[in-house]
């Protein structure tokens, strides 16, 4: 087995285990004075789902918990399967979070766990709305970014006690909008692919300017150092990229990874390059599920490695930065994933083009079909938000940012004197949270539900009959309904119906998607919460 050097250079074995499950369970908002009712969503045949969390759970978070590998290894959890955790697996949720509090005694002061940087994992370059524009340069609206990324930050910060240092995008989604927007939040790091790197040249240390260097095509760049990322607002941010090899190994059970402990270690180390005359960092980044859930058993033979290793072999991200600033800068592709390198973002319906299909033969346009129909009710509900939350809030912007902090009480107690206390903040002065304050709650679970009716598993398998669509349609229609109880008006929701009819490629998503909303109107006389529950 490879070892670590003595001499002066040194390398160092790193992770982001990227671990993740998305909402299956809806929380029913009420009237003001009410706490929302928490239920599974059905299936579309109204059976329940299977507990995936706890299966997974069983599997793999809680084994690699108590093995301690959360503690060594940087690893980023996601608000929805932490917020699940913390109710129904505690046991394993303290070990997690109390895993990132001991982590700080190894490594300087520097957690491991990091921001997975979207609230519920959206495709947050596909968040930016398209403004009109005078001068022919596109400009966006960043706002449901930024909601995205506070509310993922506001509920790291519950749940580990710190702020975070370093971030994980959604499938890696790309773009500098939003580096400018982590920046902003206090993010001083994120990890990429190597195949997203567009190009790289030495930071200049005299002031002339280094040509850059060309690695969009293999072989693309060293991956074991960390790289600057300038932005046109004045701002940077570090990136380390995850070596492709070394992770596909892991992800993908290759190369006898998981034979044992020893070849483990080995394979991980492999990424070392004895040429490079810099303090070396092989940065393993996969799905946690892919220790245990998906290749057998992973999860033992991770957690037999980690507790082989010694504390100098193990690098913490944040901390290795501290010690090792970038030398390089680096251009990254725009709009790109390390899922869908060679088609931008159009896995998750950014153009019709896309052929990277879980399973393979899957057609892409109804991908595109459905944003679209997502992204109208999105502008349509957006600006009811903005026209009475405007008469009603202080700063509507504000108040939908910091709304993380009612959403994030939903399963406690406190949930109405919360609401009550957030009302009493932002509404303006003069109006009565007697009369308005119901009004300005829907308005708030609407924006809720527009966030989460874009979870990025609606559009990731080639299927769009399977379960992640239809929760996603059922958050659309939440959001919908919550519309035309504030306004009375049922045209938004019936436009939404007449696009989905056209929709290509896929007459059975027409025909369940159509299903739930003709389940509530045949029920019309019902209250939407009731009939929210017969969908």
């Amino acid at each position: 087995m490879t070892t670590i050097s003595s001499a002066d250079l040194y390398t160092s074995i790193a992770s982001d285990f990227h671990t993740y499950q998305p909402k299956r369970r809806i929380t029913i908002p009420q009237n003001r004075g009410t706490r929302p009712i928490d239920v599974p969503i059905p299936c579309s045949n109204g059976s329940l789902p299977l507990d995936f969390n706890g299966r997974i759970a069983q599997k793999c978070y809680t084994p690699l918990a108590r093995a301690g590998v959360f503690e060594r290894l940087n690893f980023d959890m996601g608000s929805t399967l932490l917020d699940w955790m913390e109710v129904y697996q505690p046991e394993v949720y303290r070990e997690i979070t109390e895993s990132d509090r001991r982590s700080r005694e190894h490594y300087g002061g520097h957690g491991t766990a990091l921001l997975l940087a979207s609230f519920n994992h959206t495709i947050l370059p596909l968040q930016k709305i398209l403004l009109p524009s005078s001068n022919g340069h596109p400009q966006f609206d960043m706002s449901d970014v930024e909601t995205q990324v506070i509310w993922a930050k506001e509920s790291f910060k519950r749940h580990f006690g710190r702020e975070p240092e370093g971030a994980w995008l959604p499938e890696t989604a790309v773009d500098d909008d939003v580096l400018k927007v982590l920046v902003k939040q206090g993010i001083k790091f994120i990890v990429l692919s190597q195949e997203q790197a567009e190009k790289i040249r030495p930071i200049s240390t005299d002031g002339h300017e280094n040509s850059w260097e060309d690695k969009s095509q293999a072989p693309y760049l060293d991956p074991s150092r960390p790289y600057k990322v300038n932005l046109d607002d004045g701002s940077s941010i570090a990136v380390f990229f995850r070596d492709e090899e070394v992770s596909n190994s892991f992800a993908f059970g290759k190369a006898g990874v998981f034979d044992s402990s020893e070849r483990f270690i080995q394979r991980w180390y492999e990424g070392k390059n004895d040429d490079r005359k810099h303090n070396q960092i092989i940065i393993q980044a996969l799905d946690t599920e892919a220790l245990g859930e998906h290749n057998g058993n992973g999860e033992k033979v991770a957690s037999g490695a980690i507790n082989m290793l010694k504390d100098g072999q193990m690098a913490n991200l944040a901390q290795f930065l501290e010690h090792n600033p970038p030398e390089w800068e680096a251009k990254i592709k725009q709009g790109t994933s390390w899922s869908c390198i060679g088609h931008g973002l159009g896995h998750w319906g950014a153009n019709e083009h896309c052929t990277c299909e879980y399973p393979v033969g899957g057609n892409s346009q109804w991908r595109v079909d459905f944003r679209n129909t997502f992204n109208f009710a999105r502008d349509r509900m957006h600006e009811l938000f903005q026209e009475l939350g405007s008469e009603l809030f202080i700063d509507p912007k504000a108040a939908k940012n910091e709304y993380i902090n009612v959403i994030d009480t939903e399963p406690s107690d406190r949930y109405v004197a919360v609401l009550d206390s957030f009302l009493d903040k932002h509404l303006k002065p003069g109006v009565s949270k007697h009369h308005w304050g119901n009004t300005a709650y829907k308005l708030l679970e609407m924006e809720k539900f527009i966030q989460l009716m874009y979870t990025s598993c609606a559009w990731y398998w080639s299927d769009p009959n399977r379960i992640e669509p239809y929760i996603s349609q059922v958050y659309l229609h939440t959001a919908l309904g919550l519309y035309k109880d504030i306004t009375g008006e049922p045209s938004v929701e019936n436009e939404v119906i007449n696009m989905l009819s056209s929709l290509r490629n896929s007459p059975e998503t027409v025909a369940i998607y159509k299903g739930i909303f003709n389940n509530i109107h045949k029920n019309s006389n019902v209250s939407p919460t009731a009939q929210l529950m017969m969908a």
